[in-house]
């Protein structure tokens, strides 16, 4: 099954149900609660742990631009880091493309910004940078270094909420994209997460069509299975990646006279 709508009919759809007044409401029974920024009209929505400038934000704002919707960027900032979840290791692994390699395949360079092993299971509030800054404020930084302006909310209350199970929480998050906006999104990019799309995300997008007549509007991402392509989509721009160095090279200074004052 197809989940994704192309992202010329998402632009002409989107517009159709938002002003479908029973849809709305038959909507609006079912969720009981939705978020205050879905409420004055259909926005783009892109959804990550922590909102980050990289390649993928990007190509997020441009797709918006092209159809027209506002972007916005939902954070789940009360999740835990797992160094075992891609998307959650690359704000703490930062990636930085370097260019192809003869089969095409994406040569990348990594920047560790956190102890990894260190903060493994922990909450993102909690984590900080290996130079003392915390995590998400670094990250909220760097949209101000690479000069992109973009309204950011925290689901994390939202998810409380409705957060009795995995999959009840996906069930009521696609029917959030039946009419208030389009799902900005890439589920399958790589093994481990071909199975949560099959037993979480593909469950509750047919019961979500089932009960309204129609599928949540999800478009891709990177319209594309490659996954170098999609490593590509993590990377960071150069400037932050001296950004990074700088920030590094700071802590291992002070690190380095630390350990000089100590011998002393």
């Amino acid at each position: 099954m197809d989940i994704y709508t192309p992202l010329e009919e998402a632009k002409e759809e989107i517009w159709r149900r938002w002003n479908n007044k029973a849809l709305h409401e038959e909507v609006t029974q079912f969720l009981g609660d939705i978020p205050g920024v879905c409420h004055s009209k259909p926005r783009a929505y892109l959804f990550r742990n922590v909102a980050s400038p990289n390649n993928e934000c990007g190509k997020f704002l441009e797709l918006a631009r092209t159809i027209n919707l506002k972007p916005i960027v939902g954070e789940y900032l009360d999740d835990k880091f797992v160094s075992m979840n891609s998307d959650k290791l690359s704000l703490a692994r930062m990636a930085f493309f370097q260019g192809w390699n003869k089969n095409r395949e994406a040569i990348i360079r990594h920047r560790c910004v956190i102890d990894c092993t260190a903060f493994d299971g922990i909450s993102f509030k909690e984590i900080k940078t290996l130079w003392g800054e915390e995590l998400i404020a670094f990250h909220r930084r760097l949209f101000l270094l690479n000069s992109l302006q973009i309204e950011l909310f925290d689901i994390s209350p939202w998810v409380r909420v409705n957060g009795s199970s995995i999959v009840n929480i996906y069930q009521q998050y696609l029917a959030l994209f039946i009419c208030h906006g389009v799902l900005f999104e890439e589920f399958i990019t790589n093994e481990a997460e071909k199975v949560f799309y099959n037993t979480i995300v593909l469950p509750a997008f047919k019961k979500v069509r089932m009960i309204f007549g129609r599928k949540p509007i999800i478009v891709s991402l990177t319209n594309t299975r490659n996954l170098s392509t999609y490593k590509y989509c993590l990377c960071y721009p150069g400037e932050i990646e001296q950004e990074v160095i700088r920030c590094l090279s700071e802590s291992a200074v002070k690190e380095s006279s630390g350990h000089h004052h100590e011998g002393r």
